[in-house]
């Protein structure tokens, strides 16, 4: 019997005695160890136990691939476009634009109807031009909630499986990379109790910088934290904290308060 040390698999999960069988059908990987980077509908965390995550447990984005002439190379972002929670963005490709937007939670109108608006408006400010064509449509499920059960000795969710997503914005590529390096750090190290030592990193990952309350479902988190946003930034400017609270939430938004020495970015 032969132990793979990395694989990417995609298939069904079967436990031996003291090892995992990993079949697809057509051959089968042995392996001591499982990382669940399988995305939103993990079937990793399914073999834990966990259910599968539903919309009121998730956000959702859409993006349109826009082939036309580039306007700018400069990246775009609309934080809290149209009041939803989360934010849009305009990305210059090769063949054009990668335009879209993702809402933390349930969005009030359909994305559909959104992702029309933001176009409107890019070609309105010339960020885009009128003459263009969208080559592909495809978005999916954002998951603002981590599951119940996301580790044991042997069997470890990383990245969207495990709901390392920002219930604050719906950003998950940071984390994921994040989660994914201090993952493979605890693996590649001998030790015992990976499972105390997994939690801790995910808890420092999780609790403040993507939410207070990993488990509980966005609308009652987000909702309330929002509307106290939305009421705060709209106190009259002779306060003088209308403007000091913008750029406090968006260096919070966009990760910009604590930067690494040298990095190409700077606080807003």
């Amino acid at each position: 019997m032969t132990f793979s040390t990395v694989v990417l698999w995609d298939g069904e999960i079967k436990k031996a005695k003291d090892h995992y069988i990993l079949s697809d059908g057509e051959g089968e990987v042995y392996a001591k160890k499982i990382i669940g980077a399988d995305g939103v509908g993990s079937r990793v965390s399914r073999f834990l136990g966990n259910s599968p995550i539903t919309l009121g447990q998730a956000g959702n984005c859409l993006e349109y691939d826009i082939h036309c002439e580039k306007i700018t190379k400069i990246v775009h972002l609309f934080f809290g476009f149209r009041g939803e929670i989360g934010y849009a963005w305009a990305f210059p490709t090769k063949e054009g634009y990668y335009l879209g937007l993702g809402c933390a939670r349930k969005a009030k109108k359909s994305l559909k109807y959104y992702l029309d608006d933001l176009l409107k408006v890019c070609i309105e400010k010339k960020l885009i031009p009128a003459d263009y064509e969208i080559k592909k449509t495809f978005g999916g499920l954002i998951p603002v909630m981590t599951p119940k059960k996301y580790c044991t000795e042997n069997i470890f969710l990383c990245g969207d499986a495990a709901g390392m997503v920002s219930q604050w914005s719906g950003e998950g590529i940071y984390f994921a990379m994040r989660n994914g390096k201090k993952l493979g750090q605890l693996l590649s190290g001998e030790g015992q109790d990976l499972v105390k030592k997994y939690k801790k990193i995910v808890r420092g990952i999780l609790f403040w910088r993507m939410r207070i309350v990993p488990w509980i479902p966005p609308r009652f988190i987000t909702i309330p934290f929002c509307w106290f946003v939305f009421w705060f930034v709209s106190l009259p400017e002779w306060l003088k904290v209308n403007i000091w609270a913008r750029h406090v939430l968006v260096n919070m938004f966009s990760r910009r308060y604590k930067l690494p020495k040298g990095s190409f970015y700077r606080k807003f």
